[in-house]
């Protein structure tokens, strides 16, 4: 694995990270319900992207995941006038915990990669 090519996987880990955090947002109101299908659409965005980065090898699984904490690092850095993308309510709440928990343990799941030895 090439240096080069872990910091292309963690720039777009990067870049999935902060659309997963803005579209968690999204959420389907019929009535009394609350569908957040943002949420689960933002999560299983993350997770894919460390799962297609593991398929080369574990150490670029590695480097997805780093890139995404680095993304949601991001989000989590407010703006001068108080703004934040995650809220302090259940989604934004769910969506750290989901999310991050997630992309770690998709990360460290133990198993073979494509390009590691046997």
């Amino acid at each position: 694995m090439g240096l080069v090519t872990a910091a292309v996987v963690a720039a777009l880990s990067v870049g999935v990270a902060v659309l997963a955090g803005l579209l968690s947002r999204a959420a389907w109101r019929p009535g009394d319900i609350v569908v957040p299908w943002g949420l689960l659409l933002g999560v299983g965005a993350s997770v894919a992207t460390v799962v297609l980065a593991r398929g080369g090898t574990r150490a670029l699984g590695f480097a997805a995941a780093g890139g995404w904490v680095a993304g949601l690092a991001a989000l989590l850095n407010g703006r001068p006038e108080g703004d934040y993308v995650i809220a302090g309510d259940l989604l934004g709440k769910a969506f750290l915990l989901v999310a991050t928990v997630s992309v770690l343990v998709t990360a460290m799941w133990p198993g073979v990669a494509a390009g590691d030895p046997t």
